[in-house]
């Protein structure tokens, strides 16, 4: 991936939940305590951002 702040190729490195995670978070919490880990370990809800950086990559 291209970053688009410094304009390097990089390879994204995850840090934290985006907001799709953040709302799984949120549902499973509230439906299903026992699958809460989910969104930690979902590569789709997870940032990424560029090594160089840090800013987060699309």
């Amino acid at each position: 991936m291209v970053c688009r702040c410094c304009n390097n190729e990089v390879t994204p490195v995850s840090n934290g939940l985006n907001n799709t995670g953040i709302i799984i978070l949120v549902l499973t919490v509230l439906f299903c305590i026992p699958l809460v880990w989910l969104p930690f370990v979902m590569d789709s809800c997870k940032k990424k951002v560029c090594p160089s950086c840090g800013q987060e990559i699309l």
